[in-house]
């Protein structure tokens, strides 16, 4: 009887001692442990949390963002939760966790872009703003200069969006540069007006002295056969009037004031193209014998061609003083501002 009564003792304690030892692992694993949630992506563990329907909450707000500026967003790969008990000593925190999922999702943004001359030079997020921003930079401007700016959606997976300051300081230093652009241009076409101007002013001026001098020396030139010269074989008579300006040679035969008039040898000159009269146009068909007529003071000379020749521009030595009574005619050649056609006939009556 002992014996039972001894052996149920053991019993009992044996069953009190099961039962202590749970109790004891539940205690110590209650005070040195945790539940949490191990999140990995890809097979790679990214931390713990305490609560995954929070961190799922998060990723779903993360991704449905209604900013206007976010078009869409693709996780690249969807985080996987496994129960554990952790160590009390390892820290959860959803938002770390939510930050490296964020660095896993590719956002597709919408912008617009404000062009000139079909390039991007500043990207606003509202389409609004960017209205507003080109009508406030071209409010004020010249109808006279254009400013090509257009504003286009974009799309992009990086977030550029410039501040109003910087878009506003970007598009007012193409409104400056256009504006200096029109004002050189236009400075410019006014210098070239005013030289133009000038210019006409001059040639006017110009015109109206040659007009005067031709009607002083018309007023002044003598009767008609009292001083000219004649040339049957070409068909030349001419009068002549003294001096070799373009007032005289757009009328007369001139007379070089500083050869004689009626001995010795007389220098003449007359233009042969391009000008109102051409006198000497044909005295390059000239040729030794051919009979010249000079008459000066009414008196009539009769000459006769004894040179034709090709001289220097500078070479005046044709018009020096000889020993007979001569007419030199000089005049330009065609094409060659550095020659001179020089025809001299010495006088047989």
């Amino acid at each position: 009887m002992n014996r039972v009564k001894n052996c149920t003792k053991d019993i009992f304690k044996a069953l009190k001692i099961i039962l202590i030892i749970p109790i004891v692992l539940i205690t110590i694993l209650y005070i040195t442990c945790k539940p949490a949630y191990k999140v990995s992506i890809a097979g790679e563990t990214i931390g713990f949390v305490m609560n995954k329907e929070i961190l799922e909450e998060q990723i779903n707000d993360y991704i449905n963002s209604t900013d206007e500026n976010i078009v869409s967003r693709q996780i690249d790969a969807l985080p996987e939760y496994e129960f554990q008990l952790v160590s009390k000593n390892i820290e959860t925190d959803e938002n770390k966790i939510m930050s490296i999922i964020e660095k896993n999702t590719s956002t597709t943004y919408k912008a617009y872009a404000v062009n000139f001359n079909g390039e991007p030079k500043t990207i606003i997020a509202n389409q609004d703003e960017a209205n507003n921003l080109v009508n406030e930079v071209t409010a004020d401007l010249n109808e006279n200069i254009e400013l090509n700016f257009d504003i286009v959606e974009v799309y992009t997976d990086k977030p550029s969006i410039s501040s109003q300051e910087d878009a506003k300081k970007s598009l007012n230093e193409i409104k400056v540069e256009k504006i200096t652009e029109y004002e050189n241009k236009k400075a410019e076409e006014e210098r070239i007006a005013k030289q133009e101007a000038e210019r006409k002013a001059k040639e006017a001026l110009e015109a109206k002295k040659a007009q005067e001098q031709a009607k002083q020396i018309q007023n002044t030139a003598i009767n008609p056969n009292t001083w000219c010269l004649e040339i049957p074989k070409i068909g030349l008579k001419g009068n002549i009037a003294n001096g070799t300006s373009a007032g005289v040679l757009n009328q007369f035969i001139g007379h070089f004031d500083e050869t004689p008039r009626d001995s010795g040898n007389v220098g003449l000159a007359a233009h042969n193209n391009g000008h109102a009269v051409n006198y000497f146009a044909n005295i390059k068909n000239l040729e030794a014998n051919d009979v010249i007529y000079y008459t000066s003071n009414g008196v009539k000379k009769t000459y006769v061609v004894v040179s034709k020749d090709i001289i220097d521009v500078y070479d005046w030595s044709k018009l020096g003083a000889t020993g007979d009574e001569r007419v030199t005619l000089i005049t330009c050649i065609d094409g060659n501002t550095e020659i001179r056609l020089c025809v001299q006939a010495v006088r047989v009556n």
